[in-house]
């Protein structure tokens, strides 16, 4: 029984965090989402096949 509340349980978080990211790839968009709902922005730069890591 324990080995079941404990995988519903891990289950349910790992829906919970999956679901709260909505990642935006148009920035006047974001922009315009995180002014109205007062949040902040992240931004993610990544390298590209000329950057080596």
């Amino acid at each position: 029984m324990k080995k079941y509340v404990i995988t519903v349980l891990m289950l349910v978080i790992g829906l919970s965090t999956a679901i709260a990211q909505d990642w935006q790839t148009d920035f006047t968009e974001a922009k315009e989402l995180a002014k109205t709902h007062n949040l902040p922005i992240v931004l993610v730069f990544q390298g590209s096949d000329w950057c080596a890591p």
